[in-house]
């Protein structure tokens, strides 16, 4: 109960926190790389779309186990998808230069 209570108290947890304003701040001294990224997701995600991708979840990722993510042409494409935009994110939320702790707040 007192856990709800402090979930429900808290009005701002929607919010972005200063570890994302700080981050939006260090890509945008960065449009180069950004662009770079985005690029790179889009050639991907055309890969994925077309059927040419070969990526693929890491042998010891669960979330992936059942075989209808292989199976089937529209879950592995959902997967690639997924697989492909995670990367994307992973590589601008390391671009910019942050603290440890705000680093560790947004990964």
């Amino acid at each position: 109960d007192q856990l709800m209570a402090q979930a429900a108290d808290q009005q701002n947890r929607f919010l972005p926190g200063s570890e994302f304003l700080k981050a939006l701040g260090g890509l945008a001294k960065r449009p180069g790389h950004v662009a770079g990224h985005t690029a790179t997701v889009a050639a991907d995600l055309a890969k994925v779309i077309t059927g040419e991708s070969d990526r693929a979840p890491a042998k010891g990722d669960s979330r992936f186990r059942d075989p209808a993510w292989k199976q089937s042409w529209l879950f592995r494409r959902i997967c690639q998808g997924y697989l492909s935009i995670s990367d994307f994110v992973r590589a601008l939320a390391d671009e910019p230069d942050l603290e440890w702790a705000d680093h560790e707040r947004l990964a």
